[in-house]
Protein backbone atom coordinates (compact mmCIF):
# COMPACT_ATOMS: atom_id res chain seq x y z
CA UNK A 1 0.00 0.00 0.00
CA UNK A 2 1.69 3.33 -1.08
CA UNK A 3 1.97 6.18 1.56
CA UNK A 4 -0.75 9.08 1.02
CA UNK A 5 0.54 12.51 1.21
CA UNK A 6 0.11 14.28 4.30
CA UNK A 7 -3.49 16.21 5.00
CA UNK A 8 -3.61 20.06 5.44
CA UNK A 9 -5.87 20.23 8.75
CA UNK A 10 -8.76 22.65 9.11
CA UNK A 11 -11.35 23.69 11.78
CA UNK A 12 -13.77 20.69 10.16
CA UNK A 13 -15.06 18.03 10.87
CA UNK A 14 -12.71 14.61 10.52
CA UNK A 15 -14.63 12.18 8.22
CA UNK A 16 -14.25 8.15 7.79
CA UNK A 17 -12.58 9.32 4.52
CA UNK A 18 -10.29 11.32 6.36
CA UNK A 19 -8.87 9.05 8.78
CA UNK A 20 -8.85 6.14 6.38
CA UNK A 21 -6.61 8.07 3.72
CA UNK A 22 -4.56 9.51 6.09
CA UNK A 23 -3.98 7.53 9.06
CA UNK A 24 -4.90 4.03 8.69
CA UNK A 25 -3.69 3.81 5.07
CA UNK A 26 -0.36 5.19 6.58
CA UNK A 27 -0.10 3.46 9.49
CA UNK A 28 -0.41 -0.50 7.26
CA UNK A 29 1.69 1.19 5.00
CA UNK A 30 4.62 2.12 8.05
CA UNK A 31 4.15 -1.74 9.06
CA UNK A 32 3.92 -3.38 5.64
CA UNK A 33 5.46 -6.24 5.65
CA UNK A 34 6.27 -6.47 9.68
CA UNK A 35 6.27 -10.28 10.72
CA UNK A 36 5.35 -11.34 14.76
CA UNK A 37 5.37 -14.60 16.26
CA UNK A 38 1.42 -15.90 18.15
CA UNK A 39 3.55 -16.59 21.15
CA UNK A 40 7.03 -16.76 22.70
CA UNK A 41 9.11 -16.91 26.24
CA UNK A 42 12.01 -15.47 28.01
CA UNK A 43 14.96 -17.00 26.02
CA UNK A 44 13.82 -17.84 23.03
CA UNK A 45 15.46 -17.74 19.36
CA UNK A 46 13.70 -17.60 16.08
CA UNK A 47 14.75 -18.53 12.59
CA UNK A 48 12.97 -18.45 8.71
CA UNK A 49 10.27 -20.68 8.80
CA UNK A 50 9.47 -19.63 5.28
CA UNK A 51 10.03 -16.50 2.72
CA UNK A 52 7.12 -14.52 5.02
CA UNK A 53 7.04 -15.58 8.34
CA UNK A 54 9.68 -16.62 11.07
CA UNK A 55 9.21 -18.96 14.06
CA UNK A 56 9.70 -19.55 17.33
CA UNK A 57 12.28 -22.88 17.69
CA UNK A 58 13.55 -23.03 21.36
CA UNK A 59 15.25 -21.32 24.22
CA UNK A 60 18.52 -21.31 23.82
CA UNK A 61 20.49 -21.72 26.47
CA UNK A 62 24.22 -22.15 25.59
CA UNK A 63 25.59 -24.08 28.73
CA UNK A 64 22.98 -26.72 29.94
CA UNK A 65 25.22 -27.35 33.41
CA UNK A 66 28.79 -26.43 34.66
CA UNK A 67 29.52 -28.61 37.67
CA UNK A 68 32.71 -27.93 39.45
CA UNK A 69 31.78 -29.90 42.79
CA UNK A 70 34.76 -32.71 42.83
CA UNK A 71 33.13 -36.11 43.27
CA UNK A 72 35.73 -38.89 43.95
CA UNK A 73 35.26 -42.78 43.36
CA UNK A 74 34.72 -45.16 45.95
CA UNK A 75 37.10 -48.42 46.63
CA UNK A 76 37.01 -50.79 43.76
CA UNK A 77 34.77 -50.91 40.83
CA UNK A 78 32.83 -48.10 38.58
CA UNK A 79 31.18 -45.94 40.23
CA UNK A 80 29.38 -42.65 38.86
CA UNK A 81 30.83 -39.21 40.05
CA UNK A 82 29.77 -35.91 38.32
CA UNK A 83 26.20 -36.69 35.96
CA UNK A 84 23.50 -34.63 34.63
CA UNK A 85 19.82 -35.34 33.42
CA UNK A 86 19.19 -33.83 29.71
CA UNK A 87 15.68 -32.87 29.69
CA UNK A 88 13.49 -34.66 27.90
CA UNK A 89 12.81 -33.70 24.16
CA UNK A 90 15.72 -31.04 24.35
CA UNK A 91 17.29 -32.38 21.15
CA UNK A 92 13.77 -32.54 19.06
CA UNK A 93 15.35 -31.80 15.57
CA UNK A 94 17.08 -33.67 13.33
CA UNK A 95 21.25 -32.41 14.23
CA UNK A 96 20.57 -30.84 16.93
CA UNK A 97 23.51 -31.96 19.54
CA UNK A 98 24.85 -31.57 22.55
CA UNK A 99 28.73 -30.98 23.42
CA UNK A 100 30.55 -32.19 26.84
CA UNK A 101 33.44 -31.96 28.43
CA UNK A 102 34.48 -33.45 32.07
CA UNK A 103 37.79 -33.39 33.60
CA UNK A 104 38.81 -36.01 35.53
CA UNK A 105 41.96 -35.93 38.12
CA UNK A 106 43.77 -39.01 38.98
CA UNK A 107 45.92 -39.73 42.48
CA UNK A 108 49.29 -39.41 43.31
CA UNK A 109 49.62 -43.19 43.29
CA UNK A 110 50.62 -46.13 40.96
CA UNK A 111 47.27 -47.76 40.88
CA UNK A 112 45.20 -48.53 37.88
CA UNK A 113 42.82 -46.05 36.90
CA UNK A 114 40.19 -45.41 34.24
CA UNK A 115 37.44 -42.90 33.45
CA UNK A 116 34.81 -42.48 30.91
CA UNK A 117 31.94 -40.40 29.83
CA UNK A 118 28.47 -42.36 29.38
CA UNK A 119 25.54 -41.10 27.02
CA UNK A 120 22.43 -43.03 28.90
CA UNK A 121 23.87 -46.37 28.38
CA UNK A 122 26.75 -45.60 26.06
CA UNK A 123 30.10 -45.10 26.84
CA UNK A 124 31.18 -41.69 24.11
CA UNK A 125 34.70 -40.92 25.74
CA UNK A 126 36.71 -44.06 26.60
CA UNK A 127 39.92 -42.94 28.73
CA UNK A 128 42.98 -45.35 28.48
CA UNK A 129 43.24 -47.89 31.52
CA UNK A 130 46.47 -47.22 33.15
CA UNK A 131 48.80 -46.78 36.14
CA UNK A 132 48.46 -42.52 36.31
CA UNK A 133 50.30 -41.07 39.28
CA UNK A 134 49.17 -37.42 39.97
CA UNK A 135 47.21 -36.30 36.27
CA UNK A 136 44.21 -35.17 34.65
CA UNK A 137 42.22 -36.29 32.21
CA UNK A 138 40.03 -34.57 29.51
CA UNK A 139 36.90 -35.95 28.20
CA UNK A 140 34.94 -34.51 25.34
CA UNK A 141 32.34 -35.51 23.28
CA UNK A 142 29.46 -34.33 20.57
CA UNK A 143 26.39 -36.16 20.41
CA UNK A 144 24.49 -35.55 17.80
CA UNK A 145 20.22 -36.36 17.21
CA UNK A 146 19.75 -38.59 14.14
CA UNK A 147 16.57 -39.65 14.99
CA UNK A 148 13.76 -40.13 18.15
CA UNK A 149 15.98 -42.76 19.06
CA UNK A 150 18.89 -42.79 17.41
CA UNK A 151 21.93 -40.47 17.71
CA UNK A 152 25.57 -40.54 16.73
CA UNK A 153 28.66 -39.51 18.72
CA UNK A 154 32.19 -38.97 18.55
CA UNK A 155 34.28 -38.56 21.97
CA UNK A 156 38.11 -38.51 22.78
CA UNK A 157 40.29 -38.30 25.56
CA UNK A 158 43.86 -36.86 26.55
CA UNK A 159 45.55 -38.49 29.82
CA UNK A 160 48.89 -37.69 31.28
CA UNK A 161 51.03 -34.40 29.98
CA UNK A 162 49.82 -32.72 26.84
CA UNK A 163 48.55 -35.34 24.42
CA UNK A 164 49.57 -37.99 25.64
CA UNK A 165 47.54 -41.38 25.67
CA UNK A 166 44.91 -40.05 23.45
CA UNK A 167 42.24 -42.10 22.38
CA UNK A 168 38.83 -41.63 20.46
CA UNK A 169 35.68 -43.02 20.18
CA UNK A 170 32.83 -43.10 17.34
CA UNK A 171 29.35 -44.47 18.87
CA UNK A 172 25.66 -44.64 17.67
CA UNK A 173 23.48 -44.42 21.21
CA UNK A 174 20.03 -45.64 20.69
CA UNK A 175 18.56 -43.67 23.44
CA UNK A 176 15.18 -42.83 23.13
CA UNK A 177 15.02 -38.62 23.05
CA UNK A 178 11.43 -38.21 24.34
CA UNK A 179 13.05 -39.24 27.91
CA UNK A 180 15.27 -37.39 30.49
CA UNK A 181 18.88 -38.87 29.54
CA UNK A 182 21.67 -39.23 31.83
CA UNK A 183 25.21 -37.76 30.98
CA UNK A 184 27.85 -39.17 33.61
CA UNK A 185 31.76 -39.06 34.03
CA UNK A 186 32.25 -42.44 35.74
CA UNK A 187 35.78 -43.66 36.88
CA UNK A 188 37.01 -47.05 38.45
CA UNK A 189 40.39 -47.24 40.38
CA UNK A 190 41.01 -49.54 43.49
CA UNK A 191 41.21 -46.69 46.49
CA UNK A 192 38.99 -43.76 47.54
CA UNK A 193 39.26 -40.84 45.80
CA UNK A 194 41.93 -42.37 43.01
CA UNK A 195 40.08 -40.72 40.24
CA UNK A 196 37.73 -37.74 40.97
CA UNK A 197 35.77 -35.50 38.40
CA UNK A 198 36.47 -31.66 38.79
CA UNK A 199 34.30 -30.65 36.38
CA UNK A 200 31.41 -31.59 33.63
CA UNK A 201 29.66 -29.17 31.53
CA UNK A 202 27.51 -29.76 28.77
CA UNK A 203 26.67 -27.37 25.78
CA UNK A 204 23.50 -26.96 23.55
CA UNK A 205 24.52 -27.27 19.89
CA UNK A 206 21.75 -25.38 17.50
CA UNK A 207 21.75 -27.10 14.05
CA UNK A 208 18.58 -27.32 12.66
CA UNK A 209 18.30 -29.00 9.20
Amino acid sequence: MPWTAPKTWTAVVVTVSDLNTHVRDNELALHEGALALASQANGDWVQAASASAIARVQPYTPHLVINTTPVGNVGAGVDTLQSYALAAGLLGTAGWGIEITAVVKYAANANTKQAWLYFGATAIAVGVQAAWNNVACVLRATVIRTGAATQVALGSTSSGTGSANPSATFSEPAETLANAITIAVKGEATDNDDVISKLLMVRLVHTPT
